[in-house]
């Protein structure tokens, strides 16, 4: 609660005042004791009335949605009431939130201390118990993780005297997805070479599962070699493994790739990201997400397992609305942390801003030892001399990104001619007219 100074009601006016009815009645002046008197019985009543006007006064936020996808209707609700007998001749209700949530269009914001907030404000009277409610749709165009509050409600007499007022600390929190595309609409083909649903049923080789050894054949991959068991032989010996089908996509977003380039940009990014899982998933290909980042709720970086299923995909978008542009440690330095826990025989899709030359020799490692790589390169004109450049129209493909049975070049596709066997692709911005997919959620 707090209350603000008011000189005509402090302790020392109120005693004067007495003072002066008790001087004008003992010197017989009428009309000065009935003035006085008036002044005197107003100046007590409207701190009484202050002192009460909070009393039994409650006031709540709400919201028609607190997860929603881009451009979904969200209203907010202040409800403040008053549960007693005193009126209220004027409460105001003040509610702060992030300027982009409130709409570029508002007027009657106010700016707040903390920076790229704004407080939003309406008053009105309130009756014996009654209650007022204000409705205000929220901005939900932009991704991101918004937190609303503090809510303080405010009032006092009727001369406005002596506020008082009521600050409820409790913050909500809307988190806005971002926003996915069909494949196509950003420029990417067909991803049936690592894990489409319908591709012929793949077996890989798991290393964490030895099964024997047999006599090395030329043709035979050095790696394999089982030198122990060479040395006992007197003969060249290589590692048998079991097999597993059990496929798995990991995402990967380099967050500190963007660093030259626009939001714009960083959005694409991150709803490429959102694409390329919502894509699996709905294929049922187990998927997990990892993003260097500094999540807006935890200022943790983003570590998803591979997973399926509909609420593995909800996570994955949840986690995307709280990336920020706030690195948390290197790419390079964070996938060194984390592939460790991927195991072997999945897919690895990474999607960055620039391809740097860490990221390049990174990915080019990745595919010489037989993972499936793929690279997504988000932003950049058509002129930049990125490794890894969009092949134009009209241009083959370079030798590690020939097409697959049934594909086609086209716009989108990266030669990749710096990462033997690996696949960079250039995404491309969807038009403005192609409207968002939205998610059933089961």
């Amino acid at each position: 609660m707090t209350k603000p100074f008011s000189p005509l009601l402090s302790n020392a006016a109120i005693l004067a005042g007495c003072g002066v009815l008790a001087g004008a009645a003992w010197a017989g002046y009428s009309a000065l004791v009935v003035l006085a008197g008036l002044a005197l019985a107003a100046a007590l009543v409207t701190r009484l009335w202050s002192r009460l006007c909070l009393k039994g006064v409650t006031c709540e936020r709400s919201m028609s949605e607190r997860r929603v996808f881009p451009d979904e209707e969200v209203l907010l609700s202040l409800r403040v009431v008053n549960r007693k007998l005193l009126p209220l001749p004027w409460v105001e209700v003040r509610d702060e939130m992030p300027a982009r949530l409130a709409g570029a269009t508002v007027t009657d914001a106010e700016a707040t201390e903390r920076p790229d907030f704004v407080a939003l404000s309406r008053s009105t009277p309130l009756l014996w118990y009654s209650a007022a409610t204000f409705t205000r749709r929220l901005d939900s165009s932009a991704r991101g993780y918004y937190p609303l509050g503090p809510l303080s409600v405010t009032s006092g007499d009727i001369f406005g005297l002596h506020p008082r007022s009521h600050t409820r600390p409790d913050i909500d929190h809307l988190i806005v997805y971002p926003r996915t595309y069909p494949l196509a609409e950003l420029g990417i083909r067909s991803l049936s070479h690592i894990g489409e649903v319908g591709a012929e049923t793949r077996l890989f080789d798991d290393p964490s599962r030895l099964m024997g050894v047999r006599e090395y054949v030329p043709g035979d991959s050095l790696r394999r070699i089982h030198w122990k068991a060479s040395a006992r032989s007197r003969a060249l010996q290589l590692k048998l493994f079991e097999y597993t089908t059990d496929h798995k996509v990991a995402v990967f977003l380099a967050v500190d790739t963007f660093g030259e380039q626009s939001p714009d940009d960083f959005e694409l990014g991150v709803s490429t990201a959102a694409s390329v899982a919502r894509h699996f998933l709905e294929r049922d290909v187990q998927t997990g997400l990892f993003v260097n980042t500094r999540l807006a709720d935890t200022g943790h970086q983003a570590r998803i397992a591979p997973g399926n299923g509909n609420a593995q995909l909800m996570i994955c978008l949840e986690t995307l609305a709280k990336t920020t542009a706030d690195i948390g440690v290197p790419f390079v330095d964070f996938f060194d942390h984390e592939r460790g826990a991927l195991g072997f025989g999945g897919s690895l899709v990474f999607v960055v801003g620039e391809v740097s030359e860490p990221i390049e020799l990174l990915t080019a490692d990745l595919a010489r030892s037989g993972r499936r790589v793929l690279g997504f390169h988000v932003g950049g004109g058509d002129g930049d001399a990125t490794p890894g450049e969009a092949a134009r129209p009209g241009e083959a493909a370079g030798p590690s990104e020939a097409a697959g049975p049934g594909e086609a070049a086209g716009p989108g596709l990266t030669s990749g001619a710096h990462s033997p066997g690996m696949r960079w692709r250039r995404v491309e911005r969807p038009a403005p007219s192609v409207h968002d997919e939205a998610v059933a959620v089961a």
